[in-house]
Parts: C-alpha cells; structure tokens; sequence
C-alpha cells in the first residue's frame, strides 16, 4: 500500500532506488512478524528491520523521518514523525490524499523533492534520529527503497539510521511489522481506542472471507489504466493489498501467471483482456480512474468486468493500520456484493 506516483509505482516505487556518498554528519507484540526484534522501552533501543538488518542506539528515538505511507501508518498508534518525504507529500502538501491519513499537516515537515526524492540538506535539517521507509520491489531490496534514491542511500545513512519496515507482503503481516515498530516507541497498543479500531477491521476481515467464499467463482483484477497506452496489472506477490485479498480468498485473475513477476506487469492496450477477470478495481492513480473512462477505450471497453459494469475504485495508498486497512477492505467487498459472474 503506498506513496504516490504519476505513473503506477514509478515516483513512489520505480524511481526509489538505492547507495553512494556519506555525509556527515520494537516492543515484541503478538503481531511481530517473524525474524523481528525490539528491546523493551526505555534505555538501549533496538531493532531489527525486514531486511535482518539491526539498529541500536542509546536510548528510544525521538524524532522519526519516515515516506508519506510509513508515517500515515504510524500516526494512528501515536508514532508522530516530524519530517515526511515521497512523491505523494511533496505533491500533494495541502494533505488533499488519502495516503495521508490523519497525519497533522501542521506538525510535521516535508523534505523531498518533486520527483519524490528525499532532499539530503533539508532531513539533515531536521536532525532525525531514524529515517524509516520500505521497500517496494523485495527480489531486489537494495535498489527499491522508497524515496531515497540510490545516489542519496549512504548520505541519509550519515544522517541517521535507516530502518526498512516493510515491503510489500500482505497486509496483515505489514501491520505487525509496524505494531511491532510502533510498540518499541511506546505505543500503547491495547488501548480502547486501538482495542476499537482493531475489532472493526477484524469483523470487515471476517465480513470479505465470507463472501469471498460465497462467491468463490468470481475473480478479480486491481489494475492502474496509468497512461493512454498502457496498462499495468498488479502482482499478487509483491502489493500488500493484493495479498490480503488473495488471503482472504478472493481469487485474483492473474495469480500464479508466470508473466506476473513484479510490482507491476505491463500490458499494451491492445492486451487488454489478457487477465478476464468479473471485477476491476480500479487504481486511482491512472490516466482513467472511472467506469466511464475506461468504456470510452475501444479495447478495454470489452473487458468482461467493464462491459457488466462491475468495477471499483482502488486506493492503494491508504495508511496500512487498523482504519486505512478497514477502508480498504470495504473497497473491496462494495462492488463484489453484487457482482456477478462474466467472464
């Protein structure tokens, strides 16, 4: 679930790449997903990211720099960076996004530039104590990190540490990583608020897999019409959201295609039924964001989704905890309740 971009993924998840000059310069909860560690709260700080790689440092971090969908995440467990970067910030500063979420415009500062890249003088600016962002490509984590280009790794690295939390496995196990995360801050995560938050999505999980299994001859398709002659499919093994679907068992229409090996597959528009499927949803992201746009195309409007009319939108950058995950479900579940079989 993540940062913004133009086109699918390329501000948010292409153009993040990877390492070059230095500048100077998790409580365990029950969620913490395997190969995690943090210390207790309090003294020495420590934690081991998604790549295995740990980080110490003398006492709890105070000042978090985090890309836009990190620090969204964590917002709502009381985690509040100070400093947010990513395509999606810089682009859309007035806070006119969900990837947002509750984020207070007022309290944080942006540092990045247009293209999404974290700006290396204004973080060193900021004086963080930890930098935090995910990756978005896992087969190829050194050169997918988000917002921090490959020319700029070692100089925020001399800024402070750089935590990677995530990257891109379904939903439920994302969220872990991050409760775990957010509980070495302090989080508290049994408290009413989060105890409420929690029961509503899991009945909203429980509420998908009943109908997924109601409907199990359905499939479905999240793709992203992100240019006028191009379509770019997601892969069930590399987005989070696609994954908790598929968890969830709403059958995906190109799971388990062998061209279906990154992020994003590209099709031509000419390709468009390549992936029949009885529900698209639709990336908010693209050049054509509607039902109507896409019946306007000649070759997409003769999709079996399209035809029947059964698709949705798909905004995938909503905040990976307990009330953007519960948005996103219901996404799911509002056209495939009445959703037919057609393809």
């Amino acid at each position: 679930m993540t940062a913004g971009s133009r086109r699918p993924g390329v501000m948010g998840r292409r153009q993040v790449l990877a390492s070059a000059v230095a500048l100077a310069g998790a409580a365990s909860t029950s969620r913490l997903a395997a190969g995690q560690e943090a210390t207790p709260t309090g003294g020495e700080w420590t934690f081991t990211d998604v790549l295995g790689n740990t980080v110490t440092l003398p006492q709890r971090p105070q000042r978090i720099a985090a890309d836009i969908s990190t620090a969204a995440a964590l917002w709502d467990f009381g985690v509040e960076a100070q400093t947010v970067f990513g395509w999606t910030a810089v682009n859309h500063s007035d806070g006119d996004h969900v990837a947002w979420g509750n984020i207070d415009l007022d309290q944080i500062e942006i540092v990045g530039d247009a293209e999404g890249a974290v700006e290396v003088e204004a973080l060193l600016a900021q004086q963080p104590d930890l930098v935090v962002t995910w990756i978005w490509d896992k087969d190829n984590p050194a050169s997918s990190h988000v917002a921090i280009p490959e020319d700029r790794i070692e100089q925020v690295a001399g800024i402070a540490p750089i935590v990677l939390l995530t990257q891109g496995d379904p939903n439920d196990i994302e969220l872990g990583r991050i409760e775990a995360f957010a509980a070495s801050l302090g989080a508290d995560l049994n408290s009413p608020e989060i105890v409420a938050q929690r029961e509503s999505y899991e009945a909203k999980k429980a509420e998908l897999e009943a109908l997924a299994a109601e409907k199990s001859d359905l499939t479905v398709l999240f793709a992203s019409y992100g240019s006028e002659d191009r379509i770019y499919v997601a892969g069930p093994d590399y987005v989070a959201d696609l994954g908790q679907a598929r968890d969830l068992g709403v059958k995906l229409a190109n799971d388990g295609s062998p061209t279906s090996t990154t992020y994003w597959e590209e099709l031509s528009l000419e390709q468009a039924l390549y992936y029949p499927s009885d529900v698209i949803y639709i990336d908010q992201y693209g050049v054509w964001t509607t039902l109507e746009e896409l019946r306007a195309e000649p070759t997409i409007s003769q999709h079996p989704a399209v035809k029947a009319g059964q698709t949705g939108p798909w905004m995938r950058d909503l905040p990976v905890n307990y009330q953007g995950l519960t948005m996103f479900l219901e996404s799911v579940l509002e056209p495939l309740r009445s959703a037919g079989k057609v393809s």
